[in-house]
């Protein structure tokens, strides 16, 4: 099929099955095939368009949502212009609607509530947004977004780094001072290893970052009551206290 990783859309169509508890015999019976004929397409390496677009519907499910659940998603770099960098440092709040409508994929009606933005205020966000190019805006403020995916970002950016410093300062003070949160960590850990397992480490927590934000796409597809995570991964070859100097000892 043209577009689609089949073996990762069986997973998809699966997994939609066992959501909406929907067996292989209804879905046969929904199909006109038998309950065998139904296990086959799940065993083959194969399938026709309209036999997936029969499936989706059955399941009430998007194709769109199948495309995107065949395809990789990886960490992407967010890398903004000198331009749009100069722009966002002095006007924040264009910022934030685009990260929220962006990174978030918040709707432009959720953002209008959230912010209490007037549809001429609305369009003048969405439209300097369309002129950086950072997202194309249609009439009557319909947005096309650029493709869903993780973020980690660019460590040429200066503007980019004060905010995820800002923004993890925000979130170890909230870890600190919540109370009984069973979901709110707040962990320091010192290892001693040789580089190669240092590697590995960094290797290991892509990796997991990576399958949890997959994870959390194909939840989306599925559920509504859905619980925002923030994950703050830093990782320091140094000591916490090699720049200590003298004055600062015990006596």
């Amino acid at each position: 099929m043209n577009h689609l990783n089949f073996e990762k859309s069986k997973v998809f169509l699966k997994k939609a099955m066992k959501i909406k508890k929907i067996t292989y015999r209804m879905l046969a019976t929904k199909l006109g095939l038998s309950e065998s004929g139904v296990k086959k397409i799940f065993t083959s390496d194969d399938c026709s368009f309209n036999r997936i677009m029969d499936i989706c519907n059955i399941l009430e499910i998007n194709l769109a949502d199948i495309i995107a659940a065949s395809k990789s998603k990886k960490v992407k770099q967010l890398k903004l212009t000198k331009d749009q960098e100069t722009f966002f440092r002095s006007h924040l709040d264009y910022f934030y609607i685009f990260w929220q409508l962006v990174y978030e994929r918040l709707s432009t009606n959720v953002l209008q509530k959230a912010f209490s933005l007037s549809d001429k205020d609305l369009f003048r966000y969405l439209k300097k947004l369309d002129d950086f190019g950072l997202i194309e805006l249609y009439p009557n403020n319909e947005v096309h977004l650029p493709e869903e995916c993780n973020v980690h970002f660019s460590n040429e950016s200066t503007f980019l780094k004060d905010i995820i410093t800002e923004w993890s300062i925000n979130l170890i003070n909230e870890a600190r001072n919540k109370k009984k949160d069973a979901y709110c960590m707040n962990r320091f850990l010192m290892y001693k290893v040789k580089k190669e397992s240092l590697h590995e480490l960094n290797e290991k927590i892509t990796e997991l970052t990576n399958a949890f934000y997959n994870k959390s796409v194909e939840d989306s597809q599925f559920f509504q009551d859905l619980v925002p995570v923030r994950l703050l991964t830093v990782i320091s070859q140094d000591s916490p206290i090699q720049d200590l100097s003298k004055k600062h000892l015990l006596h």
